[in-house]
């Protein structure tokens, strides 16, 4: 009977609320976050919110709520900035919803990292969202932007994430907390995913329609109605950085390549031409895999990079018969051929133009040298940009589909 008195009496103590809780109907929840300093050296940040109140009915006019809307806050310091969006905000922040946090190009070029400290110190952020700078000029246009089928930002944004690794991997999509154990590496400098701003024209047909209330879901993304212009994001290639600064750009196939290089792929496919335009083949890497593996001998540093995929052929023109096994071999020798050339080309840019190890070939260094690592690592990446660099792929090709034989193939005729 004691015992059961103790449990009794102890038991609530396990049920009891949070100490700190907040009623969501007090919040607001932010899905994205734009970050952008001025000439004068101010910040400004720009909050997507997310508005509960958009299944709310008609507002005046008969339009309809828009599920998100954007605040914005200036400051000396990124702190003061976001706080000073409580100016037109009736509800307290709270960050747990954000999933992206982009950053403008000048604020990248400048110095991305002056900002890091704040998200690992303040409860109102975390490490978990997306680092992604908007490449070129009004980036606060992010916000104006046709959203495919969803109806905020940051999961758009997330779905892209999904959607592109299963299908197309030729951007990159890194946590704040990845980002900021890449520029801690000593043998890796981090990357970022890049967002461009693309405008489209509309024909006086869709712009009537759009008046008169279309769905196609540009009235959610901010934009005006029956406006000539519309906006749509473009979402590929990556940012490279060197300790805190944007240096340059990768294109869709270099970051490709990287994703190969840093075992990072999803899927993806690749055009085979050995003309340049004709006899065109497609082929869907299925899986890559590569290994990295430094020699240094005679203070002489070098790189031998074995890459090995796994393919399957989607498009095959009249010239392979592949039902032989002939034809097929010849196009995995040019698969591996243009693939090395990529590869190759994707490398030597990081080390002659950017003159960063955005690969983390400093790593494979560390593991096979960790004594001779201790001197290179104060000039690592004048180092990786002078060492030589081996590429070799090896791959295998299997058909897909019921059909053997292209289906245009030309019979011979003896």
């Amino acid at each position: 009977m004691k015992r059961f008195i103790c449990i009794f009496v102890c038991f609530p103590i396990l049920l009891t609320g949070c100490w700190n809780r907040r009623e969501p109907k007090n919040l607001s929840l932010i899905s994205s976050v734009l970050y952008d300093r001025s000439d004068d050296g101010t910040y400004k940040t720009i909050l997507e919110i997310i508005n509960p109140e958009a299944e709310g009915g008609p507002v005046g006019g008969g339009g309809e709520k828009s599920p998100i809307i954007t605040v914005e806050g200036e400051g000396i310091s990124i702190p003061e900035a976001i706080r000073m969006t409580s100016q037109s905000l009736e509800r307290s922040l709270f960050a747990g919803q954000t999933l992206v946090r982009f950053f403008t190009e000048k604020l990248a070029k400048h110095d991305i990292m002056s900002v890091q400290d704040y998200f690992f110190r303040d409860p109102l952020t975390d490490e978990k969202p997306y680092v992604v700078v908007v490449k070129g000029d009004n980036p606060e246009k992010v916000f104006e932007c046709k959203l495919g089928l969803s109806e905020n930002l940051g999961n758009y944004i997330d779905g892209l994430k999904v959607s592109q690794h299963n299908f197309i991997t030729r951007s990159v999509f890194v946590d704040t907390l990845t980002f900021i154990k890449d520029y801690f590496n000593e043998g890796k400098q981090p990357v970022a995913g890049v967002v461009e701003i693309t405008e489209e024209v509309q024909s006086e047909k869709n712009d009537n329609k759009s008046a008169g209330g279309s769905d196609d879901g540009n009235e959610k993304s901010g934009n005006t109605k029956g406006s000539e212009k519309r906006y749509k994001l473009i979402y590929t290639g990556l940012a490279a950085f060197k300790d805190k600064k944007l240096v340059g750009y990768m294109d869709d196939m270099e970051a490709s390549c990287y994703n190969i290089l840093t075992n990072n792929f999803g899927n993806g496919v690749i055009n085979l031409s050995e003309d340049g335009g004709g006899n065109l083949n497609t082929v869907r890497i299925a899986s890559a895999k590569t290994d990295i593996n430094p020699s240094l001998k005679d203070d002489k540093l070098s790189f031998d990079i074995n890459i090995r995929c796994s393919n399957t052929l989607t498009q095959v023109s009249d010239k392979y018969d592949i039902s032989k096994s002939e034809p097929l071999k010849e196009l995995e020798t040019l698969f591996n051929k243009t693939l090395k050339e990529h590869i190759g080309s994707t490398i030597e840019k990081a080390q002659k133009a950017f003159k960063s190890d955005i690969f983390g070939f400093g790593i494979a260094v560390h593991s096979k040298y960790p004594k001779e690592w201790k001197d290179m690592k104060t000039n690592w990446d004048n180092a990786f940009s002078l060492a030589e660099v081996n590429v070799s792929v090896q791959s295998k090709i299997t058909r897909s589909g019921q059909l053997k034989k292209p289906l245009l193939l030309k019979e011979d005729a003896s």
